[in-house]
């Protein structure tokens, strides 16, 4: 039994590391983006959580900088980087 188990850890972990870390990388950015702590991430574990998720993703970015940055393509709107 213990050694089934071990031979399966092996593909999540690297399922995990492959596909995991860069999706909660760029979840965190999103929320960041909507002026949010990455901490709200943790609401998915509630029932209805991963809905409020959604929500938050489809929400627009606020206006300007907020406290985690400039807001992204910023510097593409503003000229600094000039199409090709």
């Amino acid at each position: 039994m213990l050694i089934a188990l071990a031979q399966t850890a092996w593909p999540l972990l690297g399922w995990f590391l492959l596909v995991g870390v860069p999706m909660l990388s760029a979840s965190v950015r999103r929320l960041h983006d909507t002026n949010r702590r990455g901490w709200w991430m943790l609401i998915g574990f509630l029932p209805f959580g991963g809905f409020v998720l959604l929500v938050f993703y489809c929400l627009p970015s606020g206006p300007g900088p907020n406290r985690f940055g400039p807001q992204p393509g910023v510097w593409y709107r503003e000229g600094f980087i000039r199409p090709a």
